[in-house]
């Protein structure tokens, strides 16, 4: 007895029509255009940099930054470098951001504690008009604030 062989089972299709050739093709393909493209760009940056004598790199952090910091949380002058003045910069953010998230807590504390009340100058900041803000995302604590005092 003889088994006949399906004439479509042993048809080859051609890469350009199987989809998962095609997919891993098309995925090297834009691998290689971005990586020529990222050579592209480093090069034509790094001779234009030359080009025009401008060095890169860390070094200028410790060349001196000529400018004052109006308030900084350790002494700073406009003879440091600019390293320090970075590190006056990130503790300037720090402080700020503290006194920030110590502000949120007060006023947030005093607002809950508020409408928890049942004095009569707090409670209308219970108003029905007011609660919608509830679990949602609010555009400004100032507008939370002055729906909660209304």
């Amino acid at each position: 007895m003889r088994i006949l062989k399906n004439p479509i089972a042993q048809e080859r299709v051609p890469f350009w029509l199987d989809t998962k050739k095609r997919a891993i093709f098309f995925q090297l393909l834009t691998f290689v255009m971005l990586g020529l493209l990222a050579y592209y760009l480093v090069s034509n940056t790094l001779i234009n940099l030359q080009k025009q004598k401008i060095a890169t790199g860390f070094g200028f952090l410790r060349k001196e930054a000529s400018f004052e910091i109006g308030e900084s949380l350790i002494p700073y002058s406009a003879a440091n470098t600019y390293g320090h003045a970075l590190l006056v910069g990130a503790l300037n953010t720090l402080k700020v951001a503290f006194i920030g998230i110590m502000f949120t807590i007060l006023l947030g504390t005093i607002i809950g504690v508020a409408r928890l009340s049942t004095q009569l100058a707090s409670c209308k900041a219970r108003n029905p008009l007011c609660r919608g803000h509830a679990g949602h995302p609010c555009p400004s604590p100032v507008i939370l604030l002055v729906c909660d005092l209304l």
